[in-house]
């Protein structure tokens, strides 16, 4: 009945954040710096999209060594890869690093 439908209007909407690349973090990752050894050390398995964002990444990191050109491709997929809370963190990182000293 009515709940069966519910849930599957959550899996649709799931399914669809994670095929247009805007769907949050699990609940129980930890985004916070002051874990980032725990999150290096143990990160969570990658679906298929996150093992091509993470090529892609990686792609464009090597770029970096002879060009620019790929800074803001970067920063666009840093962005919408990691959800609007580490979007705002990079943002204020940005904002604080532009600044200077």
């Amino acid at each position: 009945g009515d709940e069966k439908q519910e849930d599957m209007n959550k899996e649709r909407d799931r399914l669809e954040a994670i095929l247009f690349g805007n769907s949050p973090p699990p609940k129980e990752m930890d985004l916070s710096l002051e874990n980032w050894e725990e999150q290096i050390n143990n990160p969570p398995p990658l679906s298929s999209i996150g093992r091509e964002r993470v090529t892609s990444e990686i792609m464009l990191l090597e770029t970096l060594s002879y060009s620019d050109d790929a800074v803001g491709v970067l920063w666009n997929l840093w962005y919408n890869s990691r959800g609007p809370e580490a979007a705002k963190q990079l943002a204020d990182i940005d904002l604080l690093t532009s600044m200077g000293p």
